[in-house]
């Protein structure tokens, strides 16, 4: 988000994974990312802000979205030409999205890491 300052975030979780002084540091203009807590109806609010196309990235967590609403969330963002990211702790296969990605961090180091480990229409 640093790299495309113009571009409008949407950032929805239950509980916050991020820290917005952490993406400030990292040079990310938090006037342009919304940050919006849900305790219910997480599925509807990922709806609704891909449906507005008021912003061009939206973050939320993987919470055990059914099937059915995690392709219709893919169709609105594709559509609404939204970069569209889901967080989660677990590998799903069920789920097929552009791009699925593992991300760890190395003990020693302390760097990041991540591979691919799903890539829509590579298999």
């Amino acid at each position: 988000m640093s790299e495309h300052e113009q571009e409008k975030a949407a950032w929805i979780e239950s509980e916050f994974s991020v820290n917005p002084c952490a993406l400030s540091q990292k040079g990310v203009a938090l006037g342009n990312v919304l940050f919006m807590r849900t305790q219910r109806e997480s599925i509807w609010t990922v709806r609704e802000v891909l449906q507005s196309q008021v912003f061009s990235i939206v973050v939320t967590s993987f919470v055990e979205f059914p099937e059915n609403d995690l392709r219709r969330m893919q169709i609105l963002a594709e559509r609404a030409k939204v970069n569209l990211f889901i967080l989660s702790q677990e590998f799903h296969h069920s789920f097929v999205p552009q791009l699925q990605l593992q991300v760890s961090r190395d003990q020693q180091t302390g760097r990041l890491e991540w591979k691919i480990k799903k890539q829509r229409g590579s298999w």
